[in-house]
């Protein structure tokens, strides 16, 4: 086991501001709306979609009109688990599949919420994505989202596969919207601080200067 004061993490660079070509996205820009919702990812079970259109229907079942946008595809297998999901639990009118998009930033920036439900994300781009935002995410409790997380402060996090946990999550954003703000704020100015060219290139700088003034002090 390598001695965890050994280890140095350095995170990679994150540019929201590409030149993507503009996406014809449709989305139901409804004013009836209380909140939207995002989900980002390859359509597999371990991005835990499922988990997203279950907290959906526990808000609908308390009167919420809680929309949800998933962005991605993958196994025809799992999108049709999914689809029956929604069908038997009559969400069509607030589960919408978007299917590959570039550019999800785009659509980020017309929701309300970015829910991140994956049990093992390893570093968690979507996360950085909405942050550097400006939007609230509310990410499982596990793998590299944790790590991105700060509870409470920088976006907010629950007990994976507790959808219902879930769904209180974002009935919470929707009833403090100052929160939400907030918390998109300290999300945006924490993501741009560290998801960085500069910041990349100066950590890596860091390392190589190490490194290489031990194996000067190691050859003495």
């Amino acid at each position: 086991t390598i001695p965890k004061q050994k280890i140095k993490v350095v995170y990679q660079s994150v540019d929201i501001k590409k030149s993507y070509k503009k996406a014809k996205i449709t989305l139901i820009d409804s004013n009836q709306d209380d909140i939207k919702c995002l989900i980002v990812g390859t359509l597999q079970r371990g991005k835990r979609q499922d988990e997203a259109i279950k907290a959906i229907k526990e808000l609908v079942s308390k009167k919420i009109r809680a929309r949800l946008y998933i962005v991605g595809d993958g196994n025809p297998d799992y999108k049709r688990f999914l689809k029956k999901l929604i069908e038997r639990n009559g969400l069509k009118e607030y589960v919408h599949f978007l299917g590959y998009v570039d550019n999800p930033v785009q659509i980020m920036q017309r929701v309300d919420v970015v829910l991140v439900c994956s049990r093992a994300e390893a570093f968690g781009r979507v996360t950085v994505e909405a942050m550097k935002a400006g939007k609230p995410v509310i990410g499982a409790r596990s793998g590299g989202t944790e790590e991105l997380i700060q509870n409470g402060i920088n976006g907010l996090l629950y007990t994976p596969g507790n959808y219902k946990e879930l769904a209180e999550k974002i009935m919470y954003l929707y009833k403090h919207p100052e929160v939400a703000e907030k918390i998109g704020t300290n999300g945006q100015k924490w993501a741009e601080t560290i998801f960085t060219q500069d910041c990349y290139r100066n950590e890596m700088f860091s390392i190589l200067k190490q490194i290489r003034n031990y194996e000067k002090l190691s050859k003495k």
